[in-house]
């Protein structure tokens, strides 16, 4: 017994017509009847007697045991509209926080967090979007999105309020049998003519080891500009380093690459932003839960 037959018996019942029936419910009068022979079917009972009427009309009545079971089939329709009304309720009880985020938050455990926030504050919901970084700042700046988790280095200062979650350093990542790979450090120069397969120029973690060079003088040997997830699988085959950041280690389960951080050290920060006039009491709970979960040094 389906929700739709239900609601196609009650309205048989109490209109008398099969007809009438699929006009009020928007589909064709076969498909109304084909789901009632299906519950007769199943029911193993005759509910309609159907009464061929002059001028092509039929008379529809309930049979005895379709009146017996009505009152019944009525208190399951109307259970289930109850049903619907409180969970409606219960949504609009929670007051939704839209979050927008660069393709990185559960590389730093951000997402485990903002779960465990909506989990342990169940009057809020909150939806948590994944965008490219120049879509993030346009879905904060427009009020789309309450919140946004990006580095830092993204954002114009003075654009939006931050709060520091998570400090990140750039690091030369090689293949064990590198040179370089026994060092307790590189630096920038010492890298400048290594072949690198380097992030795209679109995103912060392609621009921003481009930046230290050029900061530098330094014209860098870069073979290739490939997304960090691909960089990573294809390391040892491609046979060339990569600057990325030092969490990306984590994703590397190869023995054979090692991370070599860079001196002096390269940082960036991973901030949440928002707009003062944005800024809520759930909100407040929200930044002193992940201030929390992310001390800062």
């Amino acid at each position: 017994m389906t929700l739709e037959q239900i609601r196609y018996f009650t309205d048989i019942a109490e209109h008398g017509s099969f007809s009438g029936a699929a006009d009020r419910l928007y589909i064709t009068q076969p498909a109304v009847s084909k789901q009632i022979r299906n519950l007769e079917e199943e029911l193993d009972c005759k509910l309609f007697d159907r009464q061929r009427g002059g001028g092509g009309n039929n008379h529809i009545t309930l049979t005895e045991i379709g009146q017996q079971i009505l009152p019944s089939i009525r208190n399951i329709l109307d259970q289930y509209e109850a049903i619907k009304q409180n969970i409606d309720a219960y949504k609009k009880s929670k007051q939704v926080i839209r979050i927008c985020a660069s393709p990185m938050t559960d590389v730093y455990g951000i997402t485990k967090i903002i779960t465990q926030f909506e989990e342990r504050n169940r009057d809020v919901h909150i939806q948590l979007l994944e965008y490219s970084e120049r879509d993030v700042i346009s879905s904060l700046a427009t009020g789309e999105s309450d919140i946004a988790i990006i580095r830092e280095g993204v954002l114009t200062i003075g654009q939006f309020d931050v709060v520091p979650l998570i400090t990140d350093y750039l690091a030369f990542f090689c293949i064990s049998s590198h040179p370089f790979a026994a060092q307790h450090t590189v630096t920038l120069e010492q890298i400048a003519d290594e072949p690198l397969a380097l992030p795209p120029d679109g995103i912060y973690i392609g621009r921003y080891p481009m930046e230290l060079f050029k900061a530098k003088g330094i014209i860098p040997y870069v073979i290739s500009r490939i997304r960090p997830g691909t960089i990573i699988n294809n390391f040892v085959n491609d046979h060339c380093s990569t600057l990325l950041f030092s969490k990306y280690y984590s994703m590397i389960s190869s023995l054979h690459i090692k991370m070599v951080p860079l001196d002096p050290p390269c940082k960036s920060n991973i901030v949440l932003a928002y707009k003062t006039s944005k800024k809520n009491t759930i909100i407040e709970r929200l930044i002193a839960y992940m201030e929390k979960a992310f001390p800062q040094p």
